[in-house]
C-alpha cells in the first residue's frame, strides 16, 4: 500500500490489524474491522473503537510490510499492520 485509497481499499471488513501505539512504545493488540464507512473504520475491543481515515499527508506507507504510520506534526503516533 503506498497511498491512502489504496489503505482503504484493504482496510476491508474482517480484515485484521495490528496496532502499535509510538507514545506507549507498545503494540495494543491485533483487532478485526467490523464497520467501515468513506470517512472512518471501527474494530472492536472492549467496546466499539472508530477511526477516522487520515489525511495523505498524515501517513507514511511501508508496502513491504503492509502498513501505515500516522504522523502528528511529522511525529509518527500510531502504527496499523495488516495481517490478512
Amino acid at each position: 500500500m503506498q497511498t491512502l485509497s489504496e489503505m482503504k481499499q484493504m482496510f476491508k471488513v474482517g480484515k485484521r490489524i495490528e496496532c502499535f501505539h509510538y507514545g506507549l512504545n507498545k503494540t495494543l493488540g491485533v483487532r478485526t474491522i467490523v464497520k467501515r464507512s468513506d470517512n472512518q473504520f471501527a474494530f472492536e475491543g472492549t467496546s466499539l473503537s472508530w477511526v477516522r481515515w487520515p489525511r495523505e499527508q498524515e501517513c507514511r506507507f511501508d508496502e513491504k510490510n503492509k502498513s501505515v504510520t500516522i504522523l502528528e506534526e511529522g511525529i509518527p503516533i500510531l502504527e496499523y499492520k495488516l495481517l490478512d
